[in-house]
């Protein structure tokens, strides 16, 4: 499984699967990470081989969707060393997603699959520009009211 991760300006990037589903409350910062950029996201499963998808046929490839948070090791640009993404285990069905939020999940995901192709289990996540913080050791992440993505960073 890829995860293809859509920034709020626009530009996306494309990773081997390091999602976190963890039961503990406590994420500790390993050596040479004074902190983390936390920023909040939807993210959508791929249920069928993606490309060139026409915004039209969008909800034809995603059947859920979840809130999720995206974590930045020093606050650095992504790549594959220093991203970690924290999913819920409880998914939404698609058709519940707001108008505005189906039309933007579709324009960008007709974006991505020009470029590349998506399989059966792909994620894309969609971060959103508000609701980003900078958590220290000793913080509380608390992005989302929901608790399932709230936790400590040691």
């Amino acid at each position: 499984m890829n995860i293809i991760t859509v920034r709020p300006d626009g530009s996306w990037y494309c990773r081997p699967d390091t999602t976190l589903k963890w039961v503990a409350r406590d994420l500790y910062l390993p050596d040479g990470i004074s902190h983390v950029v936390a920023r909040r996201c939807l993210f959508f499963r791929i249920e069928k081989g993606a490309k060139a998808v026409a915004q039209r046929f969008a909800g034809r490839y995603c059947k859920v969707y979840g809130p999720g948070v995206t974590l930045y090791g020093n606050g650095t640009e992504p790549n594959m060393d220093d991203t970690t993404q924290l999913f819920r285990e409880r998914c939404q069905p698609y058709e519940e997603l707001t108008p505005d939020m189906q039309q933007c999940f579709a324009r960008l995901l007709e974006a991505v699959t020009h470029t590349t192709s998506m399989r059966l289990g792909d994620v894309l996540v969609i971060e959103t520009s508000e609701g980003e913080k900078t958590l220290r050791a000793g913080d509380t992440a608390d992005l989302y009211s929901d608790e399932a993505l709230c936790f400590n960073i040691l």
